[in-house]
């Protein structure tokens, strides 16, 4: 997901042969509340599938889930200026955005 002239710019890929159409949540945020909105989304369900930028200091996050589907969803969400290891990666769970300010960094990661 990207920004270019003023419009938001997305990819999607799918499986051959599934035709389920997923419901889909898109949350506007600012670094500050990246979390927050991180967290939202996975308890109505929703599995986090892209992390972007939508302006200066502007971020979207895209969810989607099945039809139905409100089983909350594990996220994790935590600063990080200088990573040594990634302990996430050790507990099960998957980098699903890292945000950069300019200043911190807030990684986002989901099981």
């Amino acid at each position: 997901m990207a920004t270019t002239g003023g419009q938001i710019v997305a990819s999607s890929a799918g499986r051959t042969g599934d035709t389920t159409a997923y419901e889909t949540q898109i949350a506007d945020a600012t670094f500050a509340d990246l979390g927050a909105h991180a967290d939202t989304l996975a308890a109505a369900g929703y599995i986090l599938t892209a992390i972007g930028r939508s302006g200066a200091a502007a971020y979207m996050l895209v969810g989607a889930r099945a039809p139905g589907s409100a089983a909350a969803r594990a996220v994790m969400t935590r600063a990080a200026s200088v990573f040594t290891s990634l302990p996430e990666l050790d507990q099960g769970f998957a980098i699903v955005g890292w945000a950069y300010d300019g200043v911190g960094s807030v990684l986002v990661a989901e099981k």
